[in-house]
């Protein structure tokens, strides 16, 4: 029965509708902050103040980076 379900799933029915954002010119350190306290899912999308999506930062982007 589950896969049944699975199978008719859409992407629109299981994003995020709120993720999180973040500036280019803030710090890394910013993101770790805001993962760390809203307890999302190690992404953080990049846009401009129009929102227009750049990027995405992960958390692997930021232990690489030894930010974290």
């Amino acid at each position: 029965e589950r896969h049944d379900v699975i199978k008719t799933l859409r992407v629109g029915d299981v994003m995020t509708r709120n993720p999180r954002t973040i500036a280019p010119e803030k710090l890394a350190a910013e993101a770790a902050a805001v993962m760390q306290s809203s307890k999302i899912g190690g992404r953080i999308l990049v846009t401009t103040p129009e929102g227009r999506l750049l990027g995405v930062v992960t958390f692997n982007d930021l232990l690489a980076a030894g930010v974290v």
